[in-house]
């Protein structure tokens, strides 16, 4: 019953990115800008609520969600170049764009779901 309120804040985020169209206003195509968030959200809040049961800090798990956001956007941003690049020749780097935005929304809700659970639960 305590995992609500980090899930539903947590769902409501990804929601507001979902309509918000975000990940568009940062980079992703338009075509699947909405799908992303769907697919990367989703995963990255059932990855963050599996590994909060584990006995891992919180601050462990935020820093290393943070970096591979981090990661994951530099990816995407990478393909995108590359991809452009290439006159939209280079499937490797339309994918490497397209998985790098499907990882940025999955870190960015383990962070923020792991960051409202730590502090909700004073395990921060």
């Amino acid at each position: 019953m305590r995992q609500i309120l980090p899930l539903a804040l947590t769902a409501a985020a990804l929601a507001a990115a979902y309509f918000l169209d975000l990940p568009k206003t940062f980079g992703a195509h338009p075509w699947w800008s909405q799908k992303v968030v769907l697919i990367g959200g989703g995963a990255g809040l059932a990855v963050a609520f599996v590994l909060n049961f584990l006995p891992i800090k919180a601050v462990i798990r935020v820093a290393l969600f943070a970096g591979l956001a981090v990661f994951a956007y530099a990816l995407a941003t990478y393909g995108k170049t590359q991809f452009a690049a290439s006159y939209a020749e280079d499937a490797f780097a339309g994918a490497l764009w397209y998985f790098g935005w499907i990882g940025t929304p999955a870190a960015l809700a383990a962070v923020f779901y792991t960051g409202i659970a730590a502090v909700w639960h004073n395990r921060v």
